[in-house]
């Protein structure tokens, strides 16, 4: 074979082109100049490996193929749609090139067919001609991922591949998700108490609709574990569950475009399963206009494309949403969108009885992850976890017995200096001092700001362990350190 290229026309495989070479490919879909090493780097590391291509002319069909074989990927020919859909349910593709018009069947009806397994459907890219861009359109409405002319030029057919291949990593995060070790229901639905009852009544209720769900309650109270427990009674187990924190500041992450927000990645990668919104009261304005939108049309625009919702919304809020509503700082019809079903979580103080079976659950919790299999906790401190005021609630229940478990070590007994829980907080009656005054009770946040503060004393300095104990991402801990020093607050603990 002659490796060279001359004039204006390269005959070679992009995979036999000179490095530093520029040439015009002159095979049916390329039609542009185009950089060779840009052809060949960028298949280094992509996430696409399959590609199942449905064209009926044979000639066409074999130069994309060797044009997709030389990048690396494992490529598929289908002539009909019969064919495709034979070779889809033998094997799993993750990207599928198809022209508009097609032999057996209409590719907008096949479209309709995919959708019914969105779990395992590739993403689908349209090849139209001028005259059939209306029909691009609709297949773009269905579902398609993005179209192209079937004259597309290479750099326009690289650009494609890469903007796929974010969608499919942000994909893949999604699924990744839904088997996250920190998604689990926990304890918040454990208990007899009246508080604990109507809340597993709640949720029962409302697991089984595909409607909206707020969960609101007290800081703590258990809002996320909440819709982790909606989300594992309404979908299968491999069904993406997708956690987008409205507090994180809106930032230009990589999605699908670069007209691609945080958010709509988000709904993107819920798709199929549910996409829970940590903090909604902290949206955006311009993040709520945009999922306001989506939950009327059930679609997310995604720059002249209209992709399919097909995921649940649960809202999480520690405050009340009604009255930032009404107070302005919420847009009201996105709150009447968000609480078609209301769910709401109790706090601890209303949830007395169920605190003997809320402290077992993280005590053998968290013997268990610490390898102290025979740890106890005695009277004296059982007293003190009953008659504590937990203004935090289960999270605050939750920190203070994983810190005990640490600190009791080899006892194999939780005492209660284990427990650093402050004499002036124990219980309302203590609150009073000996000179008749009564000391001021802490707010959850000097609370969590001496709790963080007392667990990196402990782990002497390393954010790393800090952030592991604490069950924070160590960026989060980081945040919260240097929101403590803007105060003018020393990061030294307490004795």
């Amino acid at each position: 074979m002659n490796n060279s290229c001359s004039g204006e026309v390269c005959s070679l495989p992009i995979g036999f082109l000179p490095y530093n070479s520029s040439a015009l490919i002159s095979w049916p879909t390329f039609t542009a100049a185009t950089s060779a090493s840009e052809l060949l780097s960028f298949r280094a590391d992509m996430a696409i490996e399959r590609v199942l291509y449905i064209e009926e002319d044979a000639i066409a069909s074999q130069t994309v193929l060797q044009i997709l074989n030389a990048q690396g990927f494992a490529t598929s020919i289908a002539p009909t749609l019969a064919h495709a859909r034979e070779l889809l349910r033998k094997d799993h593709f993750d990207l599928l090139l198809a022209e508009t018009a097609l032999a057996d069947g209409s590719l907008e009806s096949f479209l309709d067919e995919l959708q019914l397994h969105p779990g395992a459907t590739p993403l689908v890219v349209v090849l139209h001609d001028s005259d059939s861009a209306e029909a691009a359109s609709a297949c773009l409405s269905l579902g398609a991922f993005d179209a192209l002319l079937s004259s597309f030029s290479a750099e326009q057919f690289v650009r494609v591949l890469r903007k796929a291949d974010q969608a499919l990593h942000l994909m893949r995060l999604g699924q990744f998700l839904s088997f996250h070790p920190t998604v689990e229901r926990g304890p918040v639905l454990l208990g007899s108490s009246p508080a604990a009852e109507e809340l597993r009544r709640a949720v029962r209720q409302v697991a089984h609709s595909q409607a909206s769900v707020l969960v609101h309650g007290p800081r703590g109270a258990g809002q996320e574990q909440i819709a982790a427990a909606l989300r594992a009674q309404t979908f299968k187990v491999a069904a993406p569950f997708v956690r987008f924190d409205c507090a994180a500041p809106a930032n230009g992450e990589a999605g699908l475009a670069h007209e691609t927000s945080g958010l709509r990645s988000a709904l993107l990668c819920a798709r199929g399963g549910a996409l829970l919104l940590e903090n909604v009261t902290l949206l955006s304005s311009a993040d709520q206009t945009l999922l306001l939108q989506a939950i009327k049309t059930s679609h997310v625009a995604c720059g002249k494309r209209l992709l399919p919702l097909e995921a649940r919304i649960i809202a999480t809020s520690q405050a009340d949403l009604g009255e930032r509503t009404r107070a302005g700082e919420f847009r009201e019809d996105l709150f009447h969108a968000l609480n078609i079903l209301p769910v709401r979580a109790a706090s601890l103080r209303e949830r007395q009885e169920d605190l003997p079976a809320l402290i077992e659950y993280f005590r053998a919790l968290y013997s268990r992850r610490f390898s102290l299999p025979n740890l106890s906790i005695n009277a004296a401190s059982l007293a003190l976890l009953r008659n504590y005021e937990w203004h935090g609630n289960l999270r605050e229940l939750e920190v203070v017995l994983e810190r005990a478990v640490l600190l009791s070590g080899a006892s194999e007994v939780i005492e209660p200096n284990h427990l650093w829980l402050g004499a002036s907080t124990a219980s309302a009656g203590s609150t009073e001092a000996s000179n008749g005054s009564v000391e001021k009770l802490e707010t959850v946040d000097e609370l969590e700001r001496r709790h963080i503060l007392r667990v990196m004393d402990h782990c002497q300095g390393s954010r790393t362990r800090a952030a592991a104990v604490l069950g924070i991402s160590i960026r989060t801990l980081r945040n919260k350190l240097k929101e403590y020093r803007s105060e003018t607050i020393p990061e030294q603990i307490a004795a």
